[in-house]
């Protein structure tokens, strides 16, 4: 998006990406399905995602920032900064490489608290 100067072009690019952030319910519903993971904990690891989500939103612009006045191009930072994101791709890879070495499966949900 920040390489077009189009308008016809960046409409569909902008459609693009709001359909990239399909994962967020998938994201949202991760806590359920962890192993170990039992419900009185799913509000605390729904708020870790909310709060790691608004630490990203915050210090995204201040790191493309620094690199846009150590590089001179905003281009160039906005491209390195985007790759940022690949991240949430790799944590999901290596952590069902995780469970399944564990014997475990990354879709059943997690066993009821049965404690008192």
């Amino acid at each position: 998006m920040t390489l077009t100067g189009s308008l016809p072009a960046l409409l569909p690019l902008t459609f693009v990406n709001g359909i990239a952030f399909g994962f967020w319910p998938v994201l949202c519903s991760t806590p359920f399905h962890l192993p170990g993971v039992h419900p009185r904990e799913i509000a605390v690891s729904l708020s870790f995602i909310q709060m790691s989500s608004s630490a990203g939103i915050t210090i995204g612009p201040l790191v493309c920032g620094a690199l846009q006045q150590a590089t001179g191009d905003l281009r160039l930072s906005l491209a390195v900064v985007s790759f940022t994101s690949l991240s949430l791709c790799v944590a999901g890879l290596l952590m069902r490489h995780g469970l399944s070495s564990r014997g475990m499966s990354a879709t059943e949900p997690a066993a009821p608290d049965v404690r008192s």
